[in-house]
């Protein structure tokens, strides 16, 4: 799929398999698995920031929410009904003090809303509640200590785990209130990116450096390594879990994609994305009976190429 003129830095895909991309020329929309470009508002880059995060909520059973964060802070909504061949404009506030957006979640409420946890590299975390009508309340918002990188909600929804960028150390929030319950500390691998299994029994890490790592996640214990290319530049870089958590994905700065057995630690299989291009961006989604790897080009100043693919994984 081409269309971005720049680095793509966040890619989402929604239960309908609508899939949004985003980076420094504002954010595309494509019907997978046809790759179909679908008619959305433009997010303007030079308003708003560099769109750096993405996140769908199913908020009705033909209808999607699309939150996007970008690097001014300021957060967004696209509202996608099913049958239409367009996305139309939300809502926008700035969040914090304009620091950059670098992780955003959702978990579905008790009453049917969703809580929808945002968070800024200044250290800005905020929940907010979102209804059906994709208006928006706030819960809390406070200064953490630490960088965020990534965000995630417990299965019942009571408590946010907050992973930190680089630190190693993740903070486990009461959901509601932001009352910090622990805190954790994992001291093999630095944080560059982060994924939770579906399951939550585990999460794997990017390291920056050689490769990815899983840990339990109950107790941050280390469970293993799955080794790529080692990297010159140490930069984060996203990974993911498939075939309901007994497949780990990751991409590296020469254009390829490592599929990785979660239990054996073997490797499945090397997809060449691109060749020339950085391979930091990159989500799995399940449509059509498969398992598929959704990546982007991640060099910046170059026009960006989108891949989507099935690939052979565990169990398979």
């Amino acid at each position: 799929m081409w269309g971005h003129e720049d680095a793509v830095l966040a890619l989402s895909v929604s239960e309908h398999n609508i899939l949004a991309s985003a980076g420094y020329d504002g954010i595309r929309v494509w019907q997978l698995p046809t790759g179909t470009p679908i008619l959305a508002p433009h997010a303007d880059s030079a308003l708003r920031g560099t769109v750096s995060a993405l996140t769908w909520v199913p908020v009705a059973h033909d209808c999607d929410v699309l939150l996007y964060g970008t690097a001014s802070g300021y957060l967004g909504s696209w509202l996608k009904r099913e049958g239409c061949d367009t996305a139309e404009e939300g809502f926008g506030r700035c969040i914090g003090n304009g620091g950059e957006i670098t992780s955003l979640t959702t978990t579905k409420d008790n009453d049917g809303s969703f809580l929808v946890a945002v968070a800024a590299l200044d250290g800005i975390l905020q929940v907010w509640l979102l209804r059906g009508d994709n208006s928006m309340e706030g819960k809390f918002s406070l200064q953490l200590d630490i960088v965020p990188r990534a965000l995630c909600f417990s299965t019942d929804g009571t408590t946010l785990r907050v992973f930190g960028l680089r630190c190693g150390s993740i903070l486990i929030l009461q959901s509601g209130s932001g009352d910090l319950l622990t805190r954790q500390v994992i001291g093999r691998s630095i944080i560059g990116g982060v994924a939770v299994n579906p399951c939550q029994s585990s999460f794997v890490v990017d390291n920056t450096w050689d490769g990815l790592d899983l840990f339990e996640l109950s107790n941050c214990h280390w469970v293993r390594s799955f080794l790529t290319n080692e990297t010159k530049f140490r930069y984060p870089k996203q990974v993911a879990f498939a075939e309901n958590g007994r497949a780990v994905v990751g991409g590296d700065e020469d254009g390829n994609i490592y599929v990785f057995d979660t239990t054996s630690g073997s490797e499945l299989s090397v997809l060449q994305h691109s060749k020339g291009a950085s391979v930091y961006t990159i989500t799995t989604s399940s449509f059509g009976g498969s398992s598929w790897i959704i990546a982007a080009d991640s060099t910046e100043g170059k026009a960006s190429f989108i891949s989507s693919e099935s690939a052979p994984f565990a169990g398979r």
